[in-house]
């Protein structure tokens, strides 16, 4: 699952990316009819929204469970560790 997470926020932050590039570039934006009447501020907006949400997922998916490690103790010194 977290997998399938990853590529949804690398397919977010590429919309995200190319929703920016349609709203700066002024000769992008008449080729995509449905943005063609929204000011150019709320898609920037959005597109700001849609990287950050994109990033969130590609980040929450890189942590991986590694075991932790728990120190072996004999007296008051660690003679160890072992992972838990």
């Amino acid at each position: 699952m977290k997998g399938v997470n990853k590529i949804v926020g690398y397919i977010l932050a590429a919309i995200g990316l190319v929703g920016m590039a349609v709203s700066t570039i002024s000769q992008l934006k008449p080729l995509v009819p449905i943005i063609k009447d929204i000011p150019s501020l709320y898609i920037i907006i959005g597109s700001i929204f849609v990287i950050a949400i994109g990033a969130i997922l590609i980040t929450k998916s890189q942590k991986t469970k590694q075991p932790r490690e728990v120190p072996i103790f004999q007296g008051d010194a660690i003679v160890g560790y072992r992972r838990h």
